[in-house]
Protein backbone atom coordinates (compact mmCIF):
# COMPACT_ATOMS: atom_id res chain seq x y z
CA UNK A 1 0.00 0.00 0.00
CA UNK A 2 2.84 2.38 0.83
CA UNK A 3 4.44 1.74 -2.57
CA UNK A 4 1.17 2.61 -4.33
CA UNK A 5 0.86 5.83 -2.35
CA UNK A 6 4.45 6.77 -3.21
CA UNK A 7 3.80 6.04 -6.90
CA UNK A 8 0.68 8.21 -6.85
CA UNK A 9 2.62 11.03 -5.18
CA UNK A 10 5.30 10.89 -7.87
CA UNK A 11 2.65 10.82 -10.61
CA UNK A 12 0.89 13.81 -9.07
CA UNK A 13 4.20 15.68 -8.80
CA UNK A 14 5.06 14.93 -12.44
CA UNK A 15 1.60 16.16 -13.47
CA UNK A 16 1.98 19.32 -11.39
CA UNK A 17 5.41 20.09 -12.91
CA UNK A 18 3.99 19.52 -16.39
CA UNK A 19 1.02 21.80 -15.77
CA UNK A 20 3.26 24.49 -14.29
CA UNK A 21 5.61 24.23 -17.27
CA UNK A 22 2.66 24.67 -19.63
CA UNK A 23 1.33 27.75 -17.85
CA UNK A 24 4.74 29.40 -17.42
CA UNK A 25 5.51 28.84 -21.09
CA UNK A 26 2.25 30.29 -22.34
CA UNK A 27 2.23 33.41 -20.17
CA UNK A 28 5.80 34.35 -21.10
CA UNK A 29 5.92 36.34 -24.36
CA UNK A 30 9.55 35.31 -24.90
CA UNK A 31 8.74 31.58 -24.94
CA UNK A 32 8.40 31.32 -28.70
CA UNK A 33 10.54 32.43 -31.59
CA UNK A 34 14.09 32.05 -32.77
CA UNK A 35 15.52 33.65 -29.62
CA UNK A 36 13.62 32.34 -26.65
CA UNK A 37 13.78 32.75 -22.91
CA UNK A 38 11.51 30.28 -21.12
CA UNK A 39 11.38 30.73 -17.37
CA UNK A 40 9.68 27.33 -17.35
CA UNK A 41 13.08 25.77 -18.09
CA UNK A 42 13.79 26.12 -14.38
CA UNK A 43 11.50 23.13 -13.93
CA UNK A 44 13.95 20.88 -15.77
CA UNK A 45 15.96 20.88 -12.57
CA UNK A 46 13.41 18.38 -11.25
CA UNK A 47 14.64 15.80 -13.78
CA UNK A 48 17.80 15.29 -11.73
CA UNK A 49 15.80 14.06 -8.74
CA UNK A 50 12.49 12.93 -10.22
CA UNK A 51 13.02 11.65 -13.78
CA UNK A 52 9.32 10.96 -14.26
CA UNK A 53 8.75 14.73 -14.26
CA UNK A 54 10.31 14.70 -17.73
CA UNK A 55 7.16 12.93 -18.96
CA UNK A 56 4.93 15.70 -17.60
CA UNK A 57 7.19 18.34 -19.14
CA UNK A 58 7.25 16.46 -22.46
CA UNK A 59 3.46 16.53 -22.68
CA UNK A 60 3.31 20.17 -21.58
CA UNK A 61 6.05 21.17 -24.03
CA UNK A 62 4.18 19.64 -26.93
CA UNK A 63 0.85 21.16 -25.89
CA UNK A 64 2.41 24.60 -25.31
CA UNK A 65 3.93 24.56 -28.78
CA UNK A 66 0.58 23.49 -30.26
CA UNK A 67 -1.27 26.21 -28.31
CA UNK A 68 0.56 28.90 -30.25
CA UNK A 69 -1.43 27.98 -33.32
CA UNK A 70 1.77 27.12 -35.14
CA UNK A 71 2.40 23.73 -36.58
CA UNK A 72 4.89 21.68 -34.63
CA UNK A 73 7.35 20.43 -37.19
CA UNK A 74 11.00 19.62 -37.61
CA UNK A 75 12.84 18.76 -34.44
CA UNK A 76 10.17 20.52 -32.40
CA UNK A 77 7.99 17.50 -33.08
CA UNK A 78 10.47 15.22 -31.29
CA UNK A 79 11.50 17.58 -28.50
CA UNK A 80 8.85 16.07 -26.20
CA UNK A 81 10.51 12.68 -26.68
CA UNK A 82 13.91 14.27 -26.09
CA UNK A 83 12.58 15.73 -22.82
CA UNK A 84 12.06 12.17 -21.61
CA UNK A 85 15.34 10.79 -22.99
CA UNK A 86 17.41 13.74 -21.75
CA UNK A 87 15.51 13.75 -18.44
CA UNK A 88 16.41 10.15 -17.65
CA UNK A 89 19.96 10.70 -18.93
CA UNK A 90 20.33 13.69 -16.59
CA UNK A 91 18.98 11.60 -13.73
CA UNK A 92 21.62 8.94 -14.41
CA UNK A 93 24.44 11.50 -14.69
CA UNK A 94 23.23 13.21 -11.49
CA UNK A 95 24.09 10.08 -9.52
CA UNK A 96 27.74 11.01 -10.16
CA UNK A 97 27.57 14.79 -10.49
CA UNK A 98 24.46 16.95 -10.29
CA UNK A 99 26.22 19.99 -11.73
CA UNK A 100 27.45 17.97 -14.71
CA UNK A 101 23.92 16.63 -15.21
CA UNK A 102 22.42 20.14 -15.21
CA UNK A 103 25.06 21.45 -17.60
CA UNK A 104 24.62 18.46 -19.91
CA UNK A 105 20.86 18.91 -19.95
CA UNK A 106 21.15 22.61 -20.80
CA UNK A 107 23.71 22.04 -23.54
CA UNK A 108 21.83 19.13 -25.14
CA UNK A 109 18.60 21.11 -25.37
CA UNK A 110 20.51 24.15 -26.63
CA UNK A 111 22.03 22.09 -29.44
CA UNK A 112 18.71 20.59 -30.53
CA UNK A 113 16.71 23.82 -30.42
CA UNK A 114 19.50 25.80 -32.11
CA UNK A 115 19.78 23.25 -34.90
CA UNK A 116 16.04 23.40 -35.51
CA UNK A 117 15.99 27.20 -35.36
CA UNK A 118 18.92 27.42 -37.78
CA UNK A 119 17.03 25.24 -40.25
CA UNK A 120 13.75 27.11 -39.88
CA UNK A 121 15.19 30.63 -39.98
CA UNK A 122 17.97 29.91 -42.49
CA UNK A 123 20.60 31.33 -40.16
CA UNK A 124 24.03 29.94 -39.28
CA UNK A 125 23.99 27.32 -36.54
CA UNK A 126 26.31 29.35 -34.29
CA UNK A 127 24.01 32.37 -34.53
CA UNK A 128 21.15 30.18 -33.35
CA UNK A 129 23.24 28.36 -30.72
CA UNK A 130 24.60 31.28 -28.70
CA UNK A 131 21.25 32.64 -27.47
CA UNK A 132 20.11 29.11 -26.65
CA UNK A 133 23.21 28.47 -24.55
CA UNK A 134 22.81 31.85 -22.85
CA UNK A 135 19.23 31.08 -21.81
CA UNK A 136 18.96 27.30 -21.50
CA UNK A 137 22.14 26.49 -19.57
CA UNK A 138 21.80 29.10 -16.79
CA UNK A 139 18.08 28.39 -16.36
CA UNK A 140 18.69 24.64 -16.17
CA UNK A 141 21.49 25.10 -13.62
CA UNK A 142 19.32 27.51 -11.62
CA UNK A 143 16.53 24.93 -11.75
CA UNK A 144 18.89 22.29 -10.39
CA UNK A 145 19.86 24.62 -7.53
CA UNK A 146 16.18 25.30 -6.81
CA UNK A 147 15.21 21.63 -6.75
CA UNK A 148 18.30 20.71 -4.75
CA UNK A 149 17.04 23.01 -2.01
CA UNK A 150 13.53 21.58 -2.26
CA UNK A 151 14.81 18.00 -2.00
CA UNK A 152 17.10 18.81 0.91
CA UNK A 153 14.27 20.44 2.87
CA UNK A 154 11.78 17.65 2.19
Amino acid sequence: MQKQARSLQRLAFASFIGALYYVLTLINPLSFGIYTFRVSLLLRGAFLYFPETSIGVAIANYLANMATGKLVFGLFAIIPVLNIVFGYLAYAIARKSELLAALTLGVLFSLVVAYNNALLAHIPFVVALVPQLVSQVPLTVAGWLLFRQIVRRA
